[in-house]
């Protein structure tokens, strides 16, 4: 098996207590996704290789994609529909599957790997809800699953699509057994409309993990406990939120939006450019934009400390109760809201600080054991972090985006190393 650039070996799996990713000899798998939905039809082969070998030298590790264009007179840039008769999901179009295999192909040589949906069902922005009936949904399930079950970069599918389907939740069901059959190594999964996948089929065997989804800092946290609280554990990872380059979308959000899922029990966070995903004239640009940067920034913070074993913060976990207290990991009060998490060996603890005010560790993190930190999260810069005449401590002025997000550390070893 080959060696994969980004030091993965696929097929990826879930961790033995459930909580993350791992790839093939066990090693906890970062899951850091970009969302380029059309990549297999809008962008030519010559494209999708330039896009991946940069996307695999930011740090990312999935690529998450539609399989269909958008609407069924689509195709794709050579010109090729993906089904032979329009509308007939049964009667597929072997060339436009052949630039598919190759995309996949291309990326498993750099280590990436794909989180594929199938057939995206939305209601309101594609066609194919209007084809996917049980019997039609079995057979092009079938077909998918048997032509890409040997593809080991791909590690999962996707049910539904930015709808809760209701009227086509048995031919989910119907699909989902069929990839559950045929590629029992890959992982199913379900996307709502801007909610927890898990809220429309709750409880069911067939989703081996969860996608959170949402616009709202308040769901988030809601989503994040919610998934973390069900039994048997599975992996939740935010798959979709904010775009960068949508209106008030700012690279702060989108950095608060990753580091809060990741501190908070995630296995994991999904990325999006406007340009990228809907492939305008400026995507090439936007490779290398601001937030992407940054991006590259998260994966080099946490390929540094121990993120598989990191448990969320209860209150007073990390620090003191104060008549002012900060919420650790509560969402009863966004606002005092600080996401946090410290390693079950109790030797590394982190907090994402976007608020001035001052704050205070308890007994056990101030030790002299420990060295404290501020993580830049714009330049990927560290910088000691020192008390303030309190005792206390408060985060360094603006980071070098002019933003007003840090991270700061409390560790037994030196992570700047």
């Amino acid at each position: 098996m080959k060696k994969q650039k980004n030091a993965y070996r696929f097929p990826i799996k879930i961790s033995e207590n459930g909580r993350y990713f791992v790839d093939s000899e066990n090693k906890p798998f970062f899951w850091q996704a970009d969302t380029c939905w059309k990549l297999f039809w809008e962008f030519t082969y010559d494209e999708a290789q330039e896009y991946l070998i940069n996307r695999a030298d930011t740090g990312f590790t999935v690529i998450q994609v539609h399989l269909l264009p958008h609407r069924i007179y689509q195709a794709n840039r050579d010109g090729n529909s993906p089904f032979l008769e329009r509308g007939n999901i049964t009667k597929v179009n072997e060339s436009y599957f052949m630039h598919v295999d190759k995309v996949i192909k291309k990326a498993e040589e750099l280590g990436l790997a794909f989180l594929i949906a199938p057939m995206w069902l939305s209601g309101w922005e594609q066609d194919w809800h209007n084809y996917f009936s049980i019997e039609s949904a079995v057979k092009y399930s079938e077909f998918v699953a048997e032509r890409y079950k040997n593809f080991d970069n791909i590690i999962g599918w996707i049910q539904g699509g930015d709808d809760d389907v209701f009227e086509l939740k048995q031919s989910v069901r119907a699909s989902a057994s069929v990839y559950k059959k045929i590629t029992p190594e890959k992982f199913n999964t379900f996307h709502a409309w801007a909610k927890g996948g898990w809220s429309i089929f709750p409880g069911e065997n067939w989703m081996d993990f969860y996608m959170a989804y949402t616009y709202s800092y308040q769901f988030l946290l809601e989503q994040l406990q919610e998934a973390r609280s069900f039994q048997p554990h599975k992996p939740v990872i935010l798959g979709e939120t904010h775009y960068e380059g949508n209106d008030n979308v700012t690279s702060e959000t989108l950095r608060r939006y990753a580091y809060t899922t990741l501190l908070c029990g995630g296995a994991g966070h999904t990325y999006g450019n406007k340009d990228i995903w809907i492939y305008t004239m400026f995507w090439r640009d936007a490779l290398g934009s601001e937030a992407s940067h940054h991006m590259r920034n998260i994966r080099n913070f946490m390929d540094k400390i121990p993120w598989w074993e990191m448990e969320p913060a209860k209150f007073d976990d990390v620090f003191r109760k104060r008549e002012d207290e900060w919420r650790v990991c509560r969402i009863d009060t966004v606002s005092d809201f600080i996401p946090s998490a410290f390693s079950r060996e109790h030797n590394i603890a982190v907090a994402y600080i976007f608020d001035q005010r001052e704050f205070f560790l308890n007994s056990y993190w101030k030790s002299n054991e420990f060295l404290y930190f501020w993580f830049d999260p714009v330049s990927g810069q560290y910088f000691p972090a020192s008390e303030t005449a309190a005792g206390g401590y408060r985060k360094l002025g603006q980071n070098a985006g002019g933003g007003h997000d840090w991270l700061f550390i409390a560790s037994k070893s030196d992570i700047t190393l």
